[in-house]
């Protein structure tokens, strides 16, 4: 038996075969079911928001007659895991009908496409002993700093505010990850608002910070 996926279909209804804004369907089907959705899906301006096909892991959008786009479906930072794919670093990604059977069943990793994986893994991890050693380096300074007969304040102030800086990336980064696990989908295979989730916003704190 075949495997079947969960899919959002936003603005086109399924049974109908026509673009309905703000139609919701949410079923499960086979990958030779979600081709026959896709070669359906209208396009062109005089769709007011165009129709588009949500799964677990993309997002994907109809180009023209014989071409797609497809965005992972997943929230970006910089506290994310490295993720092994070939489609990882293409967003908006064209293909054709013959190839979505690759979105969903990548290619098996090389040995050194592993190794590759497990090192980039360990360096995104390294953030959180980075801010530790921080901590760490700027408590002991500020403790020889408070036993100099003459402590200078503008110092001392500035290293309370390192200190207070690390304390608060370290919080930050912790529940940015438990975030990102509990919630990793920009859209979740749920009912909501089509033309609210249509636009998406970009939270700059992070790189601000």
């Amino acid at each position: 038996m075949e495997e079947k996926i969960t899919v959002l279909v936003e603005n086109f209804n399924i049974k109908k075969s026509k673009y309905e804004f703000g139609k919701q369907n949410i079923s499960k089907v086979t990958i030779p079911a979600l081709k026959k959705i896709l070669k359906e899906l209208p396009f062109g301006e005089e769709v007011l928001i165009p129709p588009r096909i949500i799964t677990d892991k993309l997002f994907i959008t109809t180009h023209n007659d014989d071409w797609y786009y497809f965005n992972d479906n997943n929230k970006t930072s910089f506290f994310m895991n490295f993720k092994d794919s070939k489609y990882e670093k293409k967003k908006g990604f064209k293909f054709k009908l013959d190839e979505l059977e690759d979105l969903f069943n990548p290619s098996k990793k090389s040995k050194k496409m592993k190794v590759i994986t497990i090192i980039l893994n360990i360096i995104d991890k390294a953030w959180f002993f980075f801010v530790v050693l921080n901590i760490f380096f700027f408590i002991n300074l500020l403790i020889q700093e408070l036993n100099t007969p003459v402590a200078n304040m503008i110092f001392l102030i500035f290293l309370l505010w390192l200190n207070f800086f690390c304390i608060y990336s370290l919080s930050y980064g912790i529940s940015k990850v438990i975030k990102l696990r509990k919630n990793p989908q920009k859209i979740k295979l749920e009912y909501s608002i089509p033309f609210i989730t249509s636009f998406e916003t970009v939270d700059v704190s992070e790189a601000v910070i």
